[in-house]
């Protein structure tokens, strides 16, 4: 399927979950701030998420398992990496990014 531009008008959306069904994610995804679990699992012909998704502020998880051709830029290895050990530092659970 296509994930549609109108997706930025669910404002109220906290969760995502495409499982085997998506070869693309649109940059309107960033624009839902509510946003707090991604779940792309088992996408194969997925090669990229955008890099803006790092700023959605309420994010907490990205799951990717299964989907082995995405190449997560710089910034989004960063951005998880970061959030992981400040949870750590914490004892709270960590914002994950999950590759097989």
């Amino acid at each position: 399927i296509n994930i549609p531009k109108s997706i930025a008008k669910l404002q109220n959306l906290e969760m995502i979950m495409f499982d085997r069904c998506i070869d693309d994610v649109p940059q309107e995804i960033c624009q839902l701030r509510n946003l707090r679990f991604i779940s792309l699992i088992n996408n194969k012909g997925l090669k990229e998420i955008p890099d803006c998704i790092v700023d959605l502020p309420n994010l907490l998880f990205i799951n990717i398992k299964g989907s082995d051709n995405v190449k997560l830029s710089p910034r989004i290895q960063e951005k998880v990496l970061t959030k992981s050990e400040k949870a750590l530092s914490a004892n709270k659970p960590a914002a994950t990014t999950e590759a097989a």
